[in-house]
């Protein structure tokens, strides 16, 4: 009697086990929001790296990524990677390489699109700026000057560097090459350093490089350089030193 009694219990298990529990939660709907700064101050020939950050309001970002694109870029912009996909880091980032824009506004599109939310087109503003003026800075006098002119050949002096009044990025240095206190070369100083084709005496000169901070409130240049005269012409590298 009692062997029946079981066999007739082991099918209600079995059906049991099979059934779904109407009380279990259905999973949530994924929403979420972006934060990201849509205007881009940023300088020409400069890179420029955008960040944006993804929370999630409700759902599983694991399971419901959600893609990020630039579209309509202007052909003086780059960017490393057009598109790129989010999940639990909940953020990322695109590096854009701005190059010789003028001042001014340009506008691309940014796509945010996700399976569970569908795809919205957002805009980015690139706001190119003016480029700063670093001239105040590289003022002085240098007194550890040198240049180095292929093959082998240095020449070593002392020379001064002014701002000009009223011309932003314009500097003068004097007594390039040891050439002499009155002869003075014409630099734009930016980001980098810009000397601009010239005269000086019967030389034609012509150049450009960076500059860096040295020790201390001093700071120094490195200038590649091509200096002319007639058929002569000699390539060097300046040596701006205090």
């Amino acid at each position: 009697m009692k062997s029946h009694q079981l066999l007739w219990l082991m099918p209600f298990v079995f059906c049991a086990c099979g059934k779904k529990n109407p009380d279990q939660p259905k999973p949530a709907v994924f929403t979420f929001t972006t934060s990201y700064d849509s205007v881009l101050r940023c300088y020409a020939n400069s890179p420029y790296v955008f960040s944006f950050g993804v929370n999630v309001l409700s759902g599983d970002i694991g399971t419901n990524r959600v893609n990020f694109e630039v579209k309509g870029l202007p052909s003086d912009i780059t960017v490393d990677v057009a598109s790129q996909s989010v999940g639990y880091i909940m953020g990322g980032s695109f590096k854009f390489t701005i190059g010789n824009m003028p001042v001014g506004f340009d506008t691309v599109g940014f796509v945010i699109s996700s399976a569970a939310t569908g795809s919205q087109t957002h805009k980015l503003i690139f706001d190119v700026q003016k480029p700063i003026d670093y001239s105040p800075l590289l003022a002085g006098t240098y007194i550890h000057c040198f240049d180095f002119c292929q093959p082998d050949s240095f020449f070593y002096y002392s020379s001064v560097v002014t701002t000009v009044t009223d011309t932003p990025y314009l500097v003068r240095i004097s007594n390039i090459k040891n050439l002499g206190a009155g002869k003075i070369v014409r630099a734009l100083i930016s980001k980098v350093v810009t000397i601009p084709v010239q005269t000086i005496g019967a030389y034609t000169i012509w150049g450009s490089g960076t500059f860096f901070k040295d020790t201390g409130n001093y700071y120094q240049m490195i200038i590649n350089d091509t200096l002319a005269k007639g058929v002569d012409t000699q390539r060097c590298t300046i040596h701006t030193v205090h």
